[in-house]
C-alpha cells in the first residue's frame, strides 16, 4: 500500500508504467513507435522459432541464468531494429509525427507488448512471484492474447495510405 491512500503498489506501478508510455508516444510520434512494434514483432518470431537459437539456449543453459531467453530477445530485437532503420522499406516512415492519439495509443500498446513478451520468456518461477494483477492483465491467457494481438489490429486499423494513394 502506498501510504494512507490505499493504492496497491501495483496500480501504482500500473499507472506510471500507462503515464511513462503516453510520454514516449508524444516524444516519439506515432511512426518511430510503429517502427519499433515491428521490431518487438520480429523479434519474438525469431528468438520463440528459430532452431538455432534453441540449441544455442540449451547449450548455455548450464550457465544457469533466468534471463537468458531475454538476452536472445533483445540481441535480436536491437539487430532487428537497427536494421529495419537503415533499410529503405521504413525509412519513410519516420517521417510523420501522427497523430496524437494514434502515438499515445501505439506507445500504451508498446508498453504492453513489451511487459507481455517479458513475462512470456521469464522461466515459470520468476513469473510466479509476480503480483496478481500484473498476471491477470498481462500474463493470463486471456492477457497474453489480448496484448500479442492488439498492437496487430490497431496496425490495421489504423494504417493509412502514403500521399494520394486509394485503397482497393
Amino acid at each position: 500500500m502506498i501510504g494512507t491512500y490505499g493504492m496497491p503498489n501495483t496500480v501504482l506501478f500500473l499507472l506510471v508504467l500507462l503515464g511513462v508510455a503516453m510520454l514516449y508516444g508524444f516524444v516519439a510520434g506515432r511512426d518511430r513507435v510503429v517502427h519499433v512494434l515491428i521490431s518487438l514483432y520480429i523479434a519474438l518470431a525469431v528468438v520463440t522459432n528459430v532452431p538455432l537459437l534453441t540449441y544455442l539456449h540449451r547449450w548455455f543453459q548450464s550457465i544457469h541464468s533466468a534471463t537468458l531467453q531475454l538476452l536472445w530477445f533483445l540481441g535480436a530485437f536491437l539487430i532487428i531494429f537497427a536494421a529495419l532503420w537503415r533499410s529503405h522499406i521504413l525509412r519513410g516512415m519516420a517521417r510523420e509525427r501522427g497523430r496524437w492519439w494514434e502515438s499515445c495509443l501505439f506507445s500504451v500498446l508498446q508498453v504492453a507488448l513489451i511487459v507481455t513478451i517479458v513475462g512470456l520468456l521469464m522461466p515459470m518461477e520468476t513469473v510466479a512471484t509476480t503480483p496478481p494483477l500484473i498476471k491477470n492483465i498481462f500474463l493470463s491467457d486471456l492477457g497474453r492474447s489480448v496484448w500479442l494481438l492488439a498492437p496487430f489490429v490497431a496496425l490495421v486499423a489504423l494504417g493509412r495510405p502514403q500521399g494520394g494513394e486509394t485503397v482497393d
